[in-house]
């Protein structure tokens, strides 16, 4: 049977550089958890993903400077970017085969998740959501605005899209923000904890509905919060299309987030965004974003689960604008 809707994923994703990701507390790996979780449990075969190309230096150009991406060349600002200084006595060969390209294939897989959205009403990358990268520098592990690319290429066919940008990571998205600063055709709900990472005062008065929490924000509250910004933000753009960066860095476990969302409440958060996007039938492209936890990779993959589930009841998303 067709799934209700297109899961991208490739095996590029999963980032391997000499064994030193495993002491980021970024589950490189949790591409690949959820994958085999989705199949393992028979709701998807192996053949049902869809496999994105990796995004190109040109399309990259599109919303990064030149000097910026010349930049990553040098070791020191992959370790930069990644907070983990050993990475700057890499070869610089390892960290393109081992970092930069599986983040190429994630960006590819945010591009061509749009345009899957756009045309199926619904669809999951299985990475992607690297909401600190600007335009001239990255940060927080974020190596390039996978979110800008993706909509300054939808913009090339629909230049009168307007998008509403759904960040429910635990951290501000400063990146995108700053990429568009007051693009008229830009809304952004970001729900973050105002106590952590990256404090981006400048970026935030772009954010059109925010939503700032504290830290040890219960499952309740966190809720309710985004339950009553939700339709009002909803309300407010009118989106041809929502971009929602679905970050597991909210957990109550999660030792970067420093929120209290229960695993359920998580899943709960996914299945109300879907729904909301279901319901007025706006396009909707899900994205993994941060999680620092090696519960993150089953916490998204029984969500996923749970959509797929509503998706297959006939919960999808149609009549594309």
């Amino acid at each position: 049977m067709t799934p209700p809707f297109p899961v991208i994923y490739s095996p590029e994703y999963n980032i391997a550089l000499g064994g030193i990701e495993q002491y980021h507390p970024f589950d490189t790996a949790k591409y690949a958890k959820v994958h085999d979780y989705l199949v393992e449990n028979h709701l998807l075969r192996p053949e049902d993903f869809t496999i994105p190309e990796p995004v190109t230096d040109d399309q990259l150009l599109l919303v990064h400077t030149r000097a910026y991406l010349d930049s990553l060349a040098d070791p020191r600002t992959a370790a930069r970017i990644a907070e983990v200084n050993e990475v700057a006595y890499f070869p610089a060969g390892m960290i393109e085969a081992g970092l930069y390209r599986p983040m190429r294939y994630a960006v590819g897989g945010t591009i061509l998740g749009a345009r899957l959205a756009l045309e199926r009403g619904m669809a999951v990358n299985l990475s992607g959501g690297f909401h600190h990268a600007k335009a001239d520098s990255g940060g927080g592990f974020c190596y390039f605005s996978d979110i800008a690319v993706a909509i300054t290429l939808l913009w090339e066919e629909r230049p009168d899209l307007k998008v509403l940008i759904v960040d429910l990571d635990a951290h501000q998205g400063n990146g995108y923000a700053a990429i568009f600063t007051d693009d008229p055709r830009i809304f952004i709900l970001d729900a973050y904890n105002r106590d952590i990472y990256p404090e981006d005062r400048p970026a935030r008065k772009y954010v059109d509905f925010p939503v700032e929490l504290k830290s040890d924000t219960d499952t309740k509250t966190y809720l309710a919060r985004v339950e009553t910004a939700l339709p009002l933000a909803l309300e407010a753009a009118d989106p041809g299309i929502i971009i929602y960066n679905a970050g597991t860095d909210i957990y109550e476990h999660d030792p970067l987030g420093h929120l209290a969302v229960s695993a359920d409440g998580i899943i709960r958060r996914d299945e109300l965004v879907f729904r909301e996007a279901h319901g007025r039938g706006v396009p909707l492209l899900m994205l993994l974003a941060g999680g620092y936890t090696g519960e993150s990779g089953g916490i998204i993959a029984r969500s996923i689960a749970n959509l797929l589930r509503l998706g297959s009841s006939g919960n999808t998303i149609q009549g594309m604008r």
